[in-house]
């Protein structure tokens, strides 16, 4: 029989150690650098300044058929397990559905953009205090149970891929989430290089301590973005010391890891963005 405690949020989710019960829903998200900009969405060239104003079809430019059924089919596997802890099987643990993931997803972008992200789902979901949006989307509990059960990856295959990839557990849906930045987007003429610390304070084996980040804890993002509309081209983050560059040593590091984006066809057709460096 599920205990009052399967209600309550628990603390400190873990890239590293994802199956582990005892996390907090609230951390899985907590990010103070979260935010939406309606510039990102833009699929023209930066001088068309063209913005879908379909919020759909901007959310699946971003999030594919692919990359949903690879969370969702990862998700239901750990959503079968943890039913059977339940005595009363309510529509709460039951298999998510592909509106259900993407409304779930949705949540998770608009909490950020109004920076709810730091506040208790109790807040969130608060009649008096939260938004009537995330109430409209699914309950509480079917909220916290889904970020309990969200899994990117196949658990079973999990050890092996982290012996040569700390970022095992994600690799596979942010490769193909990258891969939608890149070929949705032509960019102009400078692009630039530069790093940001994603607020982060749960287990995480190449979670770092920045002293003169705002957020000081968290995970560090290597970013290319187009300078003129902060569009975010290609990303990859810091794993450690184990994060190496190839042979050539004359060039940047961040630089050659990322300047793989300069051989698409359709920006060698134009001539290669100018790298300015911050």
């Amino acid at each position: 029989m599920a205990d009052e405690s399967d209600n309550e949020i628990m603390s400190d989710s873990s890239i590293d150690d994802v199956d582990n019960d005892d996390v907090e829903v609230d951390s899985i998200y907590d990010s103070q650098n979260s935010s939406v900009d309606s510039d990102t969405c833009n699929f023209a060239s930066p001088t068309q300044r063209y913005v879908d104003p379909n919020p759909t079809r901007c959310f699946e430019d971003f999030f594919t058929v692919a990359i949903l059924d690879e969370i969702l089919t990862n998700t239901n596997v750990r959503i079968a397990t943890q039913a059977e802890k339940y005595k009363n099987k309510t529509a709460t643990v039951d298999k998510a559905m592909y509106n259900e993931l993407s409304a779930l997803i949705g949540i998770l972008i608009f909490s950020g953009a109004k920076g709810d992200n730091d506040v208790t789902t109790k807040e969130m979901f608060s009649s008096k205090y939260g938004p009537a949006l995330y109430r409209a989307a699914m309950s509480e509990r079917r909220f916290c149970f889904l970020l309990r059960c969200l899994r990117f990856d196949d658990h079973a295959t999990r050890e092996q891929r982290k012996e040569n990839d700390k970022f095992a557990p994600i690799r596979k849906v942010w490769d193909l989430f990258i891969a939608q930045c890149k070929s949705g987007y032509t960019p102009g003429a400078h692009i630039t290089i530069d790093e940001q610390l994603l607020g982060f304070r749960g287990r995480c084996p190449f979670r770092m301590y920045i002293c003169n980040k705002p957020a000081r804890y968290g995970i560090k993002i290597i970013m290319i973005c187009d300078v003129e509309t902060k569009y975010m081209l290609r990303a990859m983050p810091y794993l450690g010391t184990h994060t190496k560059p190839p042979q050539d040593k004359k060039k940047t590091k961040f630089v050659q890891l990322m300047s793989t984006m300069h051989y698409q066809p359709v920006i060698e057709a134009s001539g290669k963005p100018e790298v300015v460096i911050c």
